[in-house]
């Protein structure tokens, strides 16, 4: 065979070889979105991006393999390369690409929520500690002290003999 007839099959291969890289990139898209929930604003919108971004990408493919000149064999090849990728490794790649991702993102969440903890103690100590100051500012004389204490037993008390009228009447 010619070199033109393995630099056309050279080619035919890295044109299936980019449709393969392009469905394994949209894969990890659809695992981080079953990994991470997202509105279906940021899914359109990712889903936009990546597109363009693709179509960039084989672009810049032809034109730095074949001199920009489009052949009738590489987007077949591409859609070849999808269409194998999609029949064979994608039930499963999705899968381990989302148990991937999974891993620090559960890390993530999990620091996350710690972190947040920690912040929601602090509040909660900053908060006692100035009701703690309050307090001692509001009551500062010993003599308001007991007598908050008296009332709250002498209301004890009445409530005690009331219970001790109502069982001698029975």
């Amino acid at each position: 065979m010619s070199s033109y007839i393995h630099h056309e099959i050279l080619l035919f291969a890295l044109s299936v070889c980019t449709g393969i890289g392009l469905l394994l990139g949209y894969d990890l898209f659809l695992a981080l979105r079953r990994v991470i929930p997202h509105c279906s604003a940021a899914v359109a919108l990712e889903d936009l991006l990546y597109w363009i971004c693709t179509g960039f990408l084989v672009f810049a493919g032809i034109y730095r393999t074949n001199q920009g000149s489009l052949r009738s064999f590489l987007f077949p090849g591409a859609v070849l390369g999808a269409w194998l990728w999609q029949a064979t490794v994608n039930p499963l790649a999705v899968g381990i690409l989302a148990g991937i991702l999974g891993v620090p993102v559960f890390f993530g969440k999990k620091i996350t929520k710690r972190l947040l903890f920690a912040l929601k103690r602090c509040r909660i100590f900053i908060y006692l500690y100035a009701n703690k100051r309050k307090s001692r500012r509001k009551g500062s004389s010993a003599g308001g002290k007991k007598l908050r204490g008296f009332k709250g037993s002498r209301k004890v008390g009445s409530i005690e003999k009331k219970g001790a009228q109502t069982q001698k009447t029975e």
